[in-house]
């Protein structure tokens, strides 16, 4: 397990191995440890436990699979609030400018901050992309604020905006 532990290890530093690759992996750890692996993991598909135990004769035979049945309810039950879909698109219509600020950066200054993500940052990964994942998942979010509750989504909804008009 130790030799494994390290093998793995020196595997996933970046540094010590920048062109690795699962292969190399593989190679590296001992057949010892992919057996106590099959060993120890326990496989929970139908399909293995009906392929490899005699499970049917001992507990009885796994219920019929129905189809699901999708259920596609409104919001609330007197039509008072916007369906899903449009919500979805009034979210998506938000530009949430305040946590975008790379995008007012002047034109002869982007170079600039390239060049600095380029050294500093995660490679190929830019502050605007930071910033359009952001807000995406603040997007994302008030979504499922709403799912599970009312109060909050009002409250994350109306919080953000009051803060920027003080």
């Amino acid at each position: 397990m130790k030799n494994a532990q390290t093998n793995f290890t020196n595997w996933a530093d970046n540094k010590k191995n920048p062109n690795r690759t699962v292969k190399q992996l593989i190679e590296k750890l001992d057949s010892s440890f992919f057996k106590l692996l099959d060993e120890m993991t326990i496989a929970r598909s139908r399909k293995h436990i009906i392929n490899f135990y005699n499970a049917e004769e001992e507990v009885g035979k796994f219920p019929e699979r129905l189809k699901p049945i999708s259920i596609y309810p409104n919001i609330d039950l007197k039509d008072r609030f916007f369906t899903y879909d449009a919500l979805n698109k009034k979210i998506l219509q938000y530009k949430l400018s305040v946590f975008n600020p790379s995008a007012y950066i002047k034109g002869e200054m982007e170079k600039k901050y390239d060049d600095l993500a380029a050294t500093t940052g995660v490679l190929g990964f830019k502050q605007s992309d930071r910033e359009h994942f952001l807000i995406g998942m603040m997007k994302m979010n008030f979504l499922k604020r709403l799912e599970s509750s009312m109060n909050h989504s009002k409250f994350q909804w109306t919080e953000p905006f009051r803060k920027l008009k003080t």
